[in-house]
């Protein structure tokens, strides 16, 4: 049982990372408040994201068996690091 890590690199993939939260019975939850996709989406969106415009992200997708049980980003802003 094994988790495996992986980059995400498709739109299906990308889908899989945003909802994540949901897959892991967060709206089970009574105090959640789950974040509004859209808005995930652009910030990811490199034509749509102003942090993308200077900076670098990437996704990961950490899998159980092909069932997703976590996500992680790493962001690099080149503005910042100078």
């Amino acid at each position: 049982m094994a988790v495996e890590i992986r980059p995400v690199e498709s739109k299906k993939e990308l889908e899989t990372f945003l909802r994540v939260p949901w897959t892991l019975g967060m709206k089970s939850v009574p105090n959640w408040v789950p974040p509004l996709l859209d808005d995930y989406r652009r910030s990811l969106d490199p034509k749509k994201s102003p942090f993308l415009k200077h900076g670098e992200v990437e996704c990961f997708l950490a899998l159980r068996d092909g069932t997703p049980v976590g996500r992680i980003s790493a962001q690099i802003d080149t503005d910042f690091d100078k």
